[in-house]
């Protein structure tokens, strides 16, 4: 059944733009890691492409994919063993570049039982596929908007000087200095 859906998910991943069909697939390397490779259509020209690697919250990194020809680009990394997003880049010699949509290992392809999705993994991963360090850094983030948000809060209000309600005082008006003194009269 996992077969079944990778194959689906690799005939419908399109990433836009300058760029086709790409998929991905992986072998276990050992101790939870994978050496997954990359193969992604390129329309137009491209000097080189790369797939940035990123890990949500977490770490980043850039494979190099190399030319098969006919528009055809591979590369392999090794990677932890969890639903990792990738971004594909088409670089030319003029120096712009073309950037793919985003998309995790599931969706281009790899057997979700690798990376922890399927119901037979060892892995602990969370409903959306991010690994558990993946998650504690998005709730330890969370946490620390929060802190800065009440931290905001509180400078806010304890910054004003408080007024208290004053009696009056009884005032004597004093003269305005363009009239001129009060004359006798005779």
């Amino acid at each position: 059944m996992s077969g079944l859906l990778s194959l689906v998910l690799v005939l419908a991943t399109v990433l836009g733009g300058t760029f086709g069909d790409a998929s991905a697939t992986a072998t276990p390397a050992g101790d939870g890691r994978l050496n997954v490779e990359f193969t992604v259509e390129v329309s137009g020209q491209a000097d080189a492409v790369v797939a940035h690697i990123v890990d949500i919250g977490g770490d980043q990194w850039v494979t190099s994919l190399a030319p098969e020809g006919a528009g055809k680009w591979t590369g392999v990394t090794e990677t932890d063993a969890t639903n990792l997003v990738v971004v594909f880049e088409a670089i030319r010699g003029d120096d712009s570049s073309d950037m793919s949509q985003p998309a995790t290992f599931a969706t281009l392809g790899v057997d979700p039982d690798l990376i922890g999705m399927g119901a037979t993994s060892s892995t602990t991963t969370t409903d959306a596929g991010y690994s558990q360090r993946t998650k504690l850094w998005g709730w330890g983030a969370l946490f620390l908007a929060a802190l800065a948000l009440a931290f905001l809060a509180l400078w806010a209000a304890g910054g004003r000087p408080r007024r208290h309600k004053q009696e009056p005082e009884e005032t004597v008006p004093e003269p305005e200095e363009d009239e001129a003194p009060d004359e006798p009269e005779v």
